[in-house]
């Protein structure tokens, strides 16, 4: 009765914004779709217009031309916009289906929630329009109509560390005995093959160990 809830599995039952969590994916379906290479350079400004509407960075101050890997190092929004712009939402809000959103994990947990990946007959329904370019700018940064759970972003991670399948979760690592022997281990298995260049799966994940690493 606790108002704020502490038996509420928020890691598996709640669906937030992925927000920055998702540009990986972005990235990884303009690179796997040839939009953009590793050494390619776009000019980010601090804004840009998209419509009638102006989509701002997180920072004041322009980014200049940057590649991929300093765009996922920077978490440039208007890189986002505008690579999401091009490669078209199909593109990577269809990588993030195979990385896991948009489903449950298959886990036995009761409540998880599917979160939401939204295609156009999603927003005909719920937005009485089709997804638009505004649309596409807000979702290549997490935002959006788009949903995940905790649970969903880290079994997309896992699947961007592993680079060629979906690992199917599991919730124990293995079954002992009363003398510690081990008794059962389930084996890995994969859920969905990703269907993407290993070579552009390198590229995100420097631009993804440059968030930590790397000067600026």
């Amino acid at each position: 009765e606790d108002p704020s809830t502490p038996l509420y599995g928020r890691a598996f039952q709640s669906a937030y914004p992925p927000a920055s969590s998702f540009k990986p994916i972005v990235a990884l379906a303009a690179l796997n779709n040839g939009v953009v290479t590793e050494d390619s350079t776009i000019y980010c400004p601090a804004a840009i217009a998209v419509g009638n509407a102006v989509f701002n960075n997180w920072t004041k101050i322009p980014e200049g031309s940057i590649n991929v890997k300093r765009a996922i190092a920077r978490s440039c929004n208007t890189w986002f916009y505008q690579v999401a712009i091009k490669v078209g939402p199909d593109a990577f809000l269809g990588l993030s289906r195979r990385l896991g959103y948009g489903s449950v994990t298959g886990l036995p947990l009761i409540g998880e929630t599917p979160g939401i990946v939204p295609n156009d007959r999603w927003m005909l329904q719920n937005e009485k329009r089709r997804i638009l370019n505004g649309d596409t700018a807000n979702m290549s940064i997490g935002q959006g109509s788009l949903l995940a759970s905790p649970l969903q972003v880290a079994q997309g991670m896992a699947g961007i560390a592993n680079g060629g399948i979906l690992p199917k979760l599991h919730l124990i690592r293995q079954v002992q005995d009363t003398r510690g022997r081990v008794v059962q281990a389930p084996a890995p298995q994969r859920r969905h093959w990703l269907g993407v260049d290993y070579n552009a799966v390198e590229v995100v994940h420097q631009g993804m160990s440059d968030v930590v690493n790397a000067g600026g």
